[in-house]
């Protein structure tokens, strides 16, 4: 939890240039500041229904209610950028969350949960949310898909909202894992996020937020989720000082392993190593200017 070191509503808490994947959390999650009748995922049930939720037995309490408690048996957590419960400490100032890359994370690629005032700036989220759903077989079953049989996470798999205020969206792009995840997911509080339709882009799944037209479907890819955005009008460099230009559309489709943009129609595009910086805007300068040279780095963070 982050505290204000002073009364300002200037930046003071950045997460940026990272390079985020394989997050998944392969044991069951244990939280022992969660009441027997608490379940943050047992939406539509009443745990305190159930004796058997009450003396944490796993037989006769549903599977959603004995999360975070001793009864959780199962496998279902992993995000990848993510940020939690700042609400309450963080009264002055904003966070940043700009110019990461999230893939292969257990759900969501990043999360901005019961945290205010924060931009979210040009990341790249795709091939998330390899915890099994229940609706999808998986395409090669691994060993450790035995701790999620008969359960199946939420149907998120991009960028989420929860109970956070005062959340900018500008300029990024998410892939959801499937055509009925939400890419775009704001959950808990109603207030409308900030931003400018032709900013944020979505390649695959649903969109759920107010307004929906913050978000504009105008990605060029294939029905293929493991692969990065294939993006139109969204401008990117690398952090990489190996840069390799590319001049047309087949030689973009030629780089199956890079993140492939199409750079304000042009057909020109610079790429490496699939860790994207947008072209600094005009509001931009100065600001990317001040910071260093991001640095690649593997978290694991749960949800």
């Amino acid at each position: 939890q982050s505290e204000p070191i002073d009364e300002s509503d200037e930046i003071k808490m950045s997460i940026v240039g990272n390079e985020v994947y394989d997050n998944v959390n392969k044991i069951p999650y244990y939280n022992p500041n969660y009441s027997w009748d608490y379940s943050p995922i047992a939406e539509g049930l009443d745990c305190t229904s159930y004796s058997s939720c009450r003396s944490l037995q796993i037989k006769g309490c549903p599977w959603q209610c004995r999360y975070g408690k001793i009864s959780q048996d199962y496998i279902i957590d992993g995000s990848g950028v993510y940020v939690t419960r700042n609400t309450d400490t963080y009264h002055h100032g904003r966070m940043e969350l700009n110019d990461n890359i999230s893939y292969k994370n257990g759900i969501n690629g990043l999360v901005v949960h019961r945290t205010d005032r924060v931009t979210v700036r040009r990341n790249v989220i795709y091939n998330n949310g390899v915890v099994p759903r229940s609706e999808h077989a998986e395409p090669v079953v691994e060993d450790w898909h035995e701790g999620c049989r008969g359960k199946s996470r939420q149907p998120y798999s991009g960028l989420i909202m929860n109970n956070a205020l005062s959340v900018e969206l500008i300029n990024n792009a998410v892939s959801a894992r499937y055509n009925d995840d939400y890419a775009y997911k704001q959950v808990g509080i109603s207030e409308p996020i900030l931003g400018r339709r032709e900013d944020n882009i979505i390649c695959i799944g649903m969109v759920d937020i107010i307004p929906s037209e913050v978000v504009a479907s105008v990605c060029e890819t294939t029905s293929d989720p493991s692969m990065p955005p294939i993006i139109s009008t969204y401008s990117v460099l690398s952090y990489s000082p190996k840069v390799t230009p590319v001049n047309n559309a087949a030689e973009v489709n030629a780089l199956p392993q890079s993140l492939k943009v199409v750079q304000n129609d042009t057909m020109s595009v610079s790429i490496s190593h699939s860790l994207p910086v947008t072209q600094p805007s005009d509001d931009d300068n100065g600001e990317i200017a001040k910071r260093s040279q991001g640095s690649r780095r593997k978290r694991h963070l749960r949800d």
